[in-house]
């Protein structure tokens, strides 16, 4: 349901919101596993507390945030619903894959298909999904899976305060992958952010 949820909160904030704005707002939701994680007794050295902190300012600088006056307060509360929902999938994740990150993630993917047919079917409509989408919508769904799994094994080897940030960087790599693929101009403060995200990283690994 939280992973659910996050995902559908999530494209109804980019549906009527702008990336600057929906991107910085959902990555903060990084903040509930890691409160909870210390909460529950985690102990992370000083410097990967450093490492955690400058890598949440930098994911922020990266998405380039422009919160204007222009800006609607709709997308920025279902976005930081979103990062809630988020939040809460990696801590829920983290506590299952301690079983079987396959089986966790099997289970979880197993109970959304069946709530999203179920709301096809009583709705009568695929949501303007058509053949042509299919290969674009496998594509997406196997790297949600892969990352999914991915955090789910990671989560078992260190604490989810820290691989929740870490797995938190999305907005880093949809910048850059804007500026290759689309060949998007990256505006000073992401430039900026980037490397200030590298920095955190780089302490969080180091501590």
């Amino acid at each position: 349901m939280a992973g659910g949820l996050g995902l559908i909160c999530y494209y109804a904030a980019l549906a009527s919101g702008t990336m600057g704005v929906v991107a910085p707002v959902t990555s903060l939701g990084v903040v509930v596993p890691v409160v909870i994680g210390i909460l529950s007794g985690e102990s992370p050295t000083g410097l990967v507390w450093l490492g955690i902190c400058v890598a949440i300012v930098g994911i922020v600088l990266t998405s380039g945030p422009e919160f204007t006056g222009a800006a609607s307060a709709r997308p920025v509360l279902v976005a930081g619903a979103a990062g809630a929902f988020f939040g809460f999938f990696f801590v829920f994740m983290d506590q299952g894959s301690e079983a079987s990150p396959l089986l966790t993630l099997w289970a979880m993917r197993a109970a959304l298909t069946t709530a999203f047919v179920v709301a096809a079917l009583v709705r009568r409509t695929t949501g303007s999904l058509a053949i042509r989408d299919v290969g674009w919508v496998v594509t997406v769904a196997a790297g949600d899976l892969g990352a999914n799994l991915a955090f789910g094994i990671a989560s078992t080897m260190g604490y989810v305060s820290i691989t929740s940030v870490l797995a938190s960087l999305f907005p880093v790599v949809t910048v850059l992958l804007a500026r290759m693929v689309l060949k998007e101009r990256l505006r000073m403060v992401q430039v900026v952010g980037v490397c200030v995200t590298m920095l955190g990283v780089a302490c969080i690994s180091a501590g």
